[in-house]
């Protein structure tokens, strides 16, 4: 699909996340945090404009930083802003005509564009929306303070899932640990503690590979 010179075919939703994204970056330029990174071998660009949301979102994903981000094209960007850190204000709730599908999924709404183009995942006082075509993704978070668990754990857990699908990659949920250029593998269900076996080997001198 094409879209001429200066015109922007994105839902209204879209366009509106993208303007409150330009507005908190505009406004305060000395929050920006931006970092490139590595996900399954793709480069990733995340800005957050929040210091306080910046140290928790990018904490998980600090062993997968690049510090190479000109050599690479980039495949996916990600804009983030802090709706109490910068004042421009979280989207307002209620209907998005423009996605018109919506399921509960993870405790939280999962709704997408009739063509699946668009996908939003709204959970507590948090809201996400991926551009699969663009391959951009843009969220506001109330208060970067106090997020929820999971979000300080795996951020975009649920819009990095659908990511990871379009360019053909099956997520493990497994933990890897690696050594002298041999590694081990360890899967298993939520609770089953691949976690704590991957940590207690680091703690051996074991690291988790990029």
């Amino acid at each position: 699909m094409s879209t001429a010179p200066g015109m922007d075919a994105a839902p209204p939703r879209v366009r509106s996340m993208r303007g409150a994204f330009a507005e908190a970056r505009a406004r305060h330029p000395s929050l920006v945090r931006e970092c490139a990174y590595t996900f399954a071998g793709r480069p990733v660009v995340l800005r957050v404009v929040g210091a306080r949301l910046a140290e928790r979102i990018q904490r998980p994903f600090a062993h997968l930083r690049r510090h190479d981000p000109a050599r690479a094209p980039l495949p996916l960007r990600i804009d983030l802003w802090d709706e109490a850190e910068t004042g421009v204000p979280f989207p307002a709730d209620g209907a998005c005509p423009e996605l018109d599908q919506a399921w509960l999924a993870c405790d939280g709404m999962l709704r997408a564009s009739s063509d699946g183009g668009y996908v939003s995942f709204q959970y507590q006082d948090s809201i996400t929306l991926l551009d699969r075509r663009g391959q951009r993704m843009i969220g506001c978070r109330r208060n970067g303070s106090h997020l929820s668990r999971g979000e300080c754990s795996k951020p975009f857990v649920v819009m990095l899932t659908i990511w990871y699908a379009d360019q053909g990659l099956q997520i493990l949920h497994s933990g890897l640990i690696a050594q002298h250029g041999a590694g081990v593998l360890i899967p298993g269900e939520s609770g089953t503690g691949k976690s704590t076996t991957s940590l207690a080997g680091v703690a051996q001198g074991a690291r988790i590979p990029r």
